[in-house]
């Protein structure tokens, strides 16, 4: 509910400020639709999904920004409409110099480097769940196991998100920031530390510390990109989780890389990771994944976004083979037809065979549509 009203808050002071004197305002609102059978369902039937709705607004006024979205989703039944709220997120970023900004939000995304790419499940161009190996299986019909796949990785290559968070960046050229996160019930005081520098346009490096004072899970991070070559980005990432407190051996480190060509009307990303678990009992996991897409003409273009992940075998302690690594590949393509410059329309489908731990596979799939209105 405080979220609600916060959002609430954002939207109506949004709207006085553009009518004042906002200087880059944007807002947009992106209704999808959909149908198909879920893969974390055993024997899953046809169903339509319903519709979600997608709002974002951004307004900078001076030296004050505000941003925000939510999205909340409604499912017509017999019983009548069912509505859920899915995510909200509010930021506020306050620039009182140049170079300093103050941050204040539950959105915030300062990454210092590169990571697994990741998409919005509203749009009808979304990018999979890549990996998909760290779910959670919400419905204990499919699998005994409550863990899917076990062992996935994260990486965490922001130092702020739902947090507090002051950052210095002088030109392009050096970024050094820090963040308080947002503390629930029964977790420490934490902080986030990040830092990033760029050589002559050409090359960066960034490194994040993200809870250097939390007893239990800490992360670091180190990454680099380059574009050196024309056309190219070609990055790559080390990710450390240590876990401090009594399940010590829960610590991972995660090696990953990307390279990202785009010429004028295509581009295509391979990107791929393995992540090595501190509990030898379990072997690596990791991923593999591709986005392209190429334009057809001015307003149309097509694409794919397509990954596989698998999860972490038992190799010892398991004499049966009992705990297996379990699997999910990912397939999307989709096409998106730019009507103008404020009407946007696209449709894909969206395939999903998931190899479940304890034997079992499914197979999901959903065709969207979504209608994204700027304005």
């Amino acid at each position: 509910m405080k979220k609600i009203m916060a959002l609430c808050i954002f939207l109506i002071t949004a709207a006085v400020l553009l009518h004042a004197q906002a200087q880059v305002p944007g807002f947009s609102n992106t209704v999808h639709a959909s149908f198909g059978q879920y893969a974390s369902q055993k024997d899953s039937k046809v169903q339509f999904f319903g519709f979600t709705d997608y709002f974002t607004g951004n307004i900078t006024v001076g030296k004050l920004t505000f941003a925000g979205d939510i999205t909340w989703r409604f499912l017509p039944s017999s019983s009548g409409v069912q509505t859920e709220f899915l995510d909200r997120n509010v930021n506020v970023v306050i620039m009182p110099v140049k170079g300093l900004d103050i941050g204040l939000g539950t959105n915030l995304n300062w990454t210092v480097g590169p990571g697994p790419s990741s998409g919005p499940t509203w749009s009808a161009y979304n990018r999979p769940y890549y990996g998909g190996i760290n779910l959670m299986n919400s419905t204990s019909s499919v699998s005994a196991l409550p863990n899917y796949p076990k062992k996935g990785f994260e990486v965490i290559n922001h130092y702020a998100q739902q947090a507090f968070a002051i950052r210095y960046r002088y030109e392009n050229i050096f970024e050094a920031g820090f963040s308080l996160p947002v503390l629930t019930p029964g977790k420490n005081f934490n902080a986030g530390l990040g830092i990033k520098g760029n050589i002559k346009n050409i090359v960066s490096i960034g490194f994040a510390y993200n809870g250097p004072f939390n007893t239990g899970k800490n992360y670091l991070y180190l990454g680099v990109s380059t574009t050196a070559l024309k056309g190219f980005t070609i990055g790559a990432y080390w990710n450390m989780l240590t876990d401090s407190s009594q399940n010590a051996k829960d610590g991972a480190q995660t090696i990953g890389a990307l390279i990202d060509f785009e010429m004028k009307g295509f581009r295509i990303k391979p990107e791929g990771a393995v992540t090595f678990h501190s509990d030898s009992d379990w072997a690596p996991s990791g991923y593999a994944g591709v986005d392209a897409y190429m334009s057809f003409t001015k307003e149309i273009l097509g694409g794919i976004n397509a990954s596989f992940g698998i999860g972490s075998d038992r190799i010892k302690n398991d004499p049966d083979n009992k705990e297996k690594a379990g699997a999910r590949l990912d397939v999307n393509p989709y096409i998106v037809w730019n009507i103008n410059k404020t009407h946007v329309l696209s449709a894909g489908v969206h395939l999903t065979p998931v190899w479940w731990r304890d034997g079992y596979s499914t197979f999901g799939w959903e065709i969207p549509i979504a209608w994204k209105i700027k304005f």
